[in-house]
């Protein structure tokens, strides 16, 4: 009897790698034509190979290119393993061939890279004149050896792989707009990479034009390139369709902890919207490098937004200052005390260089090591995005933001006036979000705000019971009304408007309202007498139910109470001339006789002398089946008005037997 013989799995290694047959490999890839002998490599296995043959010789270099030519092929594009490695080899390869201790190096690179850039930024004019310096010296220098073939081959190789490198760089940019996240945080990183090995590249040459002194660290000329930070970094990740939670948390976890990073940024991002405020909508539309017709101006100020949330002020010294590139001097730093600690040898100041270099270094390390900086260009910043075309998406959480997180560490505040007032004359949910900040700049700043209880007293329609943020505007609302200097009408009117909104709303509503009214007249006890004030004698034993808000203009003095003629006048918008204080609060006597139990409770409320504390806290966030559900888990006995049967059929002989034949 014949058994079937089961298959052994292959025990060796598939992927292992010829050395003998390596360069024949690539050689076979490289070329489009496949014949049945060559061997077929997987393109993650093809990166790797060549970023080691280019990582051992510079013979290779050019190779650098196929990399990207792999990664750029269209059945590579969606292939998130060789991108991965893509960048990661490219990264490598690139730390290693720019290397900032070569002083020829990084000579040839800033001048092939500053003619290449053709944004007239100040660092960049600043760069120019140092490497035309530098030039002409090394011209004066070299002039007896013009010839050399050996120096003009390696600044033709730097000129070279500048441009390779500005490849790889607007791919980073490219696949930071990557639709997933996987790609987009890999590339952020080999970004800050570049960014650190530039930056250093930078610090050599300044360093190189001082003069070395041994009372400056190893360290203290390099500085983070703000070019890049422009360009590669700040740019590609506003003007970005997918622009994700995920790329904006590993920012701030891994980068933002750095205060270089931090204030580069900061710094960047309120130049750009500054030039960008003016025309925004051109602004986007020519500055998008990767056309996308899914990306408009109210997704370049929503990226805007996330960005900044990212930023906060520091209140305190921290206990360390932490720098993705450079080092500066202990003696320099006004705000920390740890690093000088860490260095107890006092350097005298004139042990340091004159040369401007030196001293325009020292101006950056101060200006990054001083709390008061920071706050500057915080405040800079969020007043350059206020000027911005903010769209429905965020307008609401900047009002939210704004009186806490914001309006502290600004310089003058008063700047956010025209912003507040811009954003109350909105009107909706706009107006009632807008109040804190206006009432913040009235109350602690002097500001005069005309009408301001006026259009406060506008805002208690029907409409806000419905609304999302009723809580907090009703929170806000006793706190501007807490004051006891206001007049007597003016507390009257607003007690008046809440007790008829009581009328009109759902029960929720009015246990909202309700704690209001209680609270308000404690705090002025001259409104007391709308509580007992007696009306005139009601013409009619008739009571119009509907509410006054709710009636016509035109029918306003037809507006009638269950004990006489209110003379309060519900439409009028001028709180001092509803006349309110001529009124009373007969609304509360109605609400005793709601049919919700809890409505009852807090009406009977006001017959206790007005004594203790009601807080509204408890019904801020309840609805019709927030209430039904609290009251159905209610137990007990109810006293009913019938018989209370268990069955529909009983054995008794009531006669309703008889109506039914089984």
């Amino acid at each position: 009897m014949s058994t079937k013989k089961q298959k052994r799995e292959s025990t060796f290694d598939k992927k292992r790698k010829f050395e003998d047959d390596s360069t024949s490999v690539v050689a076979a890839a490289e070329t489009s034509a496949v014949t049945s002998k060559a061997i077929k490599i997987e393109p993650v296995d093809l990166i790797r190979s060549l970023e080691k043959e280019v990582l051992e010789s510079l013979d290779n270099t050019n190779k650098i290119i196929e990399i990207i030519a792999i990664c750029n092929k269209e059945e590579n594009i969606q292939n998130l393993e060789i991108i991965f490695q893509t960048i990661k080899s490219l990264e490598r390869i690139f730390i290693q061939r720019l290397d900032s201790s070569n002083d020829l190096l990084c000579q040839y690179f800033i001048e092939e890279l500053n003619n290449l850039n053709n944004n007239n930024t100040k660092e960049n004019t600043d760069n120019k004149k140092k490497i035309n310096n530098n030039s002409k010296t090394a011209t004066k220098k070299n002039s007896n050896k013009s010839d050399d073939k050996n120096v003009d081959a390696f600044k033709l190789y730097t000129k070279w792989i500048l441009e390779i490198y500005q490849s790889y760089l607007k791919l980073l940019r490219r696949l930071i707009r990557y639709e997933d996240p996987s790609i987009q945080i890999p590339t952020l990183n080999s970004l800050f990479a570049m960014l650190t090995v530039q930056s250093k590249i930078f610090g050599q040459q300044r360093q190189k034009q001082v003069g070395e002194n041994k009372s400056v660290p190893a360290g203290f000329y390099n500085r983070l390139a703000e070019q890049f930070v422009r360009a590669n970094l700040l740019e590609p990740l506003i003007y970005n369709v997918h622009l994700n939670s995920k790329l904006i948390e590993h920012l701030q976890s891994r980068f933002i902890q750095y205060h270089d990073v931090q204030h580069s940024l900061m710094s960047a991002m309120t130049t750009m919207i500054q030039r960008s405020s003016v025309d925004t909508a051109g602004v986007v539309a020519s500055h998008y490098e990767f056309k996308e017709p899914t990306f408009t101006t109210n997704k370049y100020v929503e990226n805007i937004f996330d960005l900044l949330v990212v930023f906060e002020v520091m209140e305190e010294v921290p206990a360390e200052w932490k720098f993705l590139v450079g080092e500066p001097i202990a003696s320099m730093i006004k705000d920390v005390k740890t690093m000088r600690k860490k260095n107890k040898e006092k350097r005298s100041d004139a042990t340091l260089p004159t040369a401007t270099e030196f001293t325009e270094q020292q101006d950056y390390w101060i200006k990054v090591t001083t709390i008061s900086s920071y706050k500057q260009i915080f405040g800079k910043l969020w007043l350059a995005f206020l000027s911005l075309p903010l769209p429905n998406s965020i307008y609401k959480h900047v009002l939210l933001g704004l009186p806490d997180q914001v309006m502290p560490h600004l310089s003058n505040p008063t700047l956010l006036m025209d912003f507040f007032s811009k954003s109350y004359d909105l009107g909706g949910i706009h107006s009632i979000l807008a109040l804190n900040g206006l009432f913040i700049l009235i109350h602690k700043y002097n500001l005069e705000f005309p009408d301001f209880y006026k259009k406060l007293y506008s805002l208690f329609q029907p409409g806000i019971i419905y609304a999302k943020y009723r809580s907090k505007f009703f929170n806000l609302a006793e706190l501007f009304l807490s004051s006891n200097y206001l007049p007597n009408y003016l507390v009257a009117a607003f007690l008046k408007r809440a007790s008829y909104l009581c009328l009109i709303t759902p029960p929720f509503g009015s246990l909202i309202l309700l704690p209001l009214i209680f609270t308000l007249l404690q705090r002025h006890p001259n409104c007391h007498s709308l509580i007992n004030n007696i009306t005139a004698t009601a013409k009619s034993n008739t009571f119009n139910s509907k509410s006054g808000l709710l009636i016509e203009s035109d029918r306003k003095k037809q507006v009638t109470a269950l004990y006489g003629e209110d003379p309060y006048l519900p439409m009028e918008a001028d709180p001092a001339k509803c006349n309110a204080l001529k009124s009373s609060l007969w609304e509360i006597q109605l609400l005793r006789q709601h049919y919700f139990p809890e409505i009852r409770k807090l009406a009977t409320l006001f017959d206790a002398g007005l004594k203790g504390t009601v807080s509204s806290s408890d019904f801020a966030s309840s609805t019709y089946q927030s209430l039904f559900e609290s009251t159905a888990k209610k137990t007990g006995s109810v006293p009913l008005e019938f018989n209370n049967f268990e069955h529909l059929i009983t054995d008794k002989k009531d006669g309703f037997d008889a109506l039914w034949k089984f």
